[in-house]
């Protein structure tokens, strides 16, 4: 599939190539929240990469809380993330 030639297509720059009708989603996505392609695009990017930061850190605390609650005895880190991820995506 093609990309549209249009200057304002922020994926051409980077040399990344996204399905016509992606693009077209995102442009009338874009121009009903009056942004441009670009503009739009990194909304959407940090958005998702706050969503995910925000979930990051929930298991984060809650694996050091297993840790503490086990005396902090060592070597149980990649178990205890598991756990709190599982616990956490659960909801």
């Amino acid at each position: 599939m093609t990309n549209t030639p249009n200057a304002e297509n922020p994926f051409r720059r980077r040399n990344v190539s996204i399905p016509i009708v992606l693009y077209a989603k995102l442009a009338a996505q874009a121009k009903n929240k009056n942004r441009t392609i670009s503009e739009y695009v990194r909304q959407l990017i940090q958005t998702g990469l706050n969503k995910e930061g925000d979930i990051t850190e929930e298991i984060r605390k809650l694996a050091y809380r297993f840790f503490v609650d086990r005396n902090y005895l060592h070597g149980y880190d990649f178990n205890d993330w598991l756990k709190a991820e599982r616990i956490i995506k659960k909801g």
